[in-house]
């Protein structure tokens, strides 16, 4: 068959095109399953006895001294969420390239890997590979002679060998003539809303702390735009000062990459290789179940 190629070249145009967008397709799925049990596994990371120790002091400290209405400064809330959550701050460099390599992904996923535009017109190519062996079948017929030979026709066979291809009309619309709603545009649109929400997770680990900081509870909205005081986990403070409580990042130190923070990395590393390998159109080993 690969001599005779009594389609043409669309079987294997066709057989290329389904298998990169199936590939980059269920990459992308995968991928996302992934990134989401990463996500998991970084939560389970306990903090430590002096994580703790420290949020207690900003949080209720303050109403020990009868400061109940105090919040904690922004600059001291940030330097304890910064050492507290190190530890995950410290795949925020892996996380971001794995985001950057889902989007670009995307990139493909829109175009040319794009599976319902690939799938959607898969009957107008088979139509076309007929066409093909209807327009070559006495070349094809003629090579195929050449290398088998010449079958002898009984009389029964020569009877039905009048029938011709001719009579049959394999001229179907052509794709361009398909209606805009065969497009995939469903597909298109929840990849538009993966991709904003994939964006908001850049940097994530590294924004964490002032993520947490932002709410109202741990530092008012006075005080972060620094128009009263706050605690600064010893005494009031001015909350103008991002440094207010800046000893208690250096107490409590930076800790040492815990196994499950080094997995996570080369769990991060992979995914984003196999992302890229989608992204190039190449074959994808499947994730680990």
């Amino acid at each position: 068959m690969e001599a005779l190629k009594p389609f043409g070249d669309v079987p294997k145009k066709l057989t290329i095109e389904v298998k990169r967008s199936f590939v980059a397709t269920r990459t992308f799925v995968r991928a996302l399953f992934e990134g989401r049990d990463i996500v998991k596994k970084l939560m389970e990371i306990l903090p430590t006895n002096d994580c703790g120790d420290e949020f207690m002091r900003m949080t209720y400290c303050a109403h020990c001294k009868g400061l109940t209405n105090l919040k904690p400064c922004l600059g001291y809330c940030l330097n304890v969420f910064k050492s507290c959550l190190f530890k995950q701050s410290q795949v925020n460099k892996e996380w971001s390239n794995y985001v950057d390599a889902l989007l670009l992904l995307i990139t493909r996923l829109e175009t040319s890997f794009n599976i319902e535009s690939v799938v959607d017109p898969i009957d107008i190519k088979i139509s076309e590979a007929i066409m093909n062996f209807q327009e070559n079948g006495v070349a094809v017929s003629q090579k195929l002679f050449d290398s088998c030979g010449k079958p002898r026709i009984g009389k029964r066979s020569a009877t039905n060998s009048k029938a011709s291809l001719n009579k049959y009309d394999f001229n179907y619309a052509t794709f361009e003539s398909r209606p805009v709603a065969a497009l995939g545009t469903k597909f298109d649109r929840l990849l538009q809303d993966v991709k904003r929400k994939i964006k908001r997770t850049k940097d994530f680990w590294l924004k964490l702390p002032e993520s947490m900081c932002s709410h109202s509870h741990l530092v008012g909205a006075n005080i972060k735009h620094g128009s009263l005081n706050c605690w600064n986990g010893t005494d009031i403070s001015q909350s103008d000062s991002l440094k207010s409580g800046h000893k208690s990042e250096s107490r409590l130190g930076k800790h040492a990459t815990n196994v499950v923070i080094n997995q996570q990395l080369l769990s991060l590393r992979i995914i984003s290789s196999k992302l890229n390998y989608a992204y190039n159109g190449l074959e994808v080993d499947n994730f680990d179940e």
